[in-house]
């Protein structure tokens, strides 16, 4: 594995230790296709200095020619062997090639992914506007050229296009769950609140950021009555803990994240 100097300060031990390992199983799966992968990337949490107990590696790899039948075979062996190693983190992402990321993620045809520790061939995980722009501004550089060399198609006009259709797509139907007396723990706080706070940022500054980072502008820019649960949410994520108050009377847990996504969602007609 070839990891630049400027990247390895970056990566956690465990981060290290996983890229390492799932290097090895594909490099491994891989001999005797013809393939190989000569690019691995690392996005999310990690390119934005953010990776505590419980997040994913998530990854981007590049092959030197697009997935035949053996490739995928191949890889498909690979994560059932790194999805069974104890005692790591998740590592999901997907595998394209270079010309793939020079266009538009909506253009992908099928390829080989894996979420969760489940491989699948299709339009998988994270491949993404979001991912894209990533992988553009901040992605970390584990094996081939560096991610800022990569032609990796972006924009911005188009990946907030893409937030305010997840908006009506995915957020609309999920806050309309929770309104349904749905139960609401700290990690629903955590994936609602910060999830729905990212899109509201790329939609109103025109820069991605991180889910904490998101939370953090969401304090700036939403009224002071939002703050707790916010600041509960930012909890969760970064360190697992929750709020004594909600979790006492989760229903006031529950107002309050509804109460951020209506707010959010209001903004956009929704």
């Amino acid at each position: 594995m070839t990891i630049t100097p400027a990247t390895a300060p970056l990566l956690p031990a465990r981060v290290r230790d996983t890229t390492d390992a799932a290097l090895a199983r594909v490099d491994a799966a891989l001999e005797g296709t013809g393939a190989r992968l000569v690019g691995l990337y690392l996005h999310g949490s990690l390119c934005w200095g953010e990776f505590f107990a419980g997040s994913d590696v998530d990854f981007v790899g590049v092959l030197d020619r697009r997935a035949d039948t053996d490739v995928i075979e191949a890889l498909r062996h690979a994560h059932e062997a790194i999805a069974a190693e104890p005692a790591r983190p998740a590592y999901d992402g997907f595998y394209v090639t270079e010309a793939d990321l020079a266009r538009p993620p909506a253009d992908l045809a099928d390829h080989p992914g894996v979420l969760a520790g489940t491989f699948a061939v299709g339009r998988t995980g994270d491949a993404n506007l979001v991912t894209w722009h990533e992988l553009a501004e901040r992605g970390i550089t584990v094996r081939g050229r560096d991610a800022a060399e990569l032609d990796v198609w972006t924009s911005m006009p188009a990946l907030q296009a893409y937030s305010r259709a997840n908006l009506e797509a995915y957020w609309l139907g999920q806050v309309s769950g929770l309104e349904a007396d749905k139960p609401v723990l700290a990690s629903d706080s955590e994936w609602c609140v910060l999830g729905i706070a990212r899109l509201h940022h790329a939609l109103q500054t025109g820069a991605i950021t991180s889910k904490s980072g998101a939370g953090r502008w969401a304090l700036e820019v939403l009224d002071e009555r939002h703050h707790p649960v916010v600041h509960e949410a930012l909890a969760h994520r970064e360190s697992g803990a929750s709020d004594a108050a909600y979790d006492a009377d989760p229903e006031v847990r529950r107002r309050a994240v509804v109460a951020v996504m209506r707010e959010v969602l209001g903004e956009y007609g929704l």
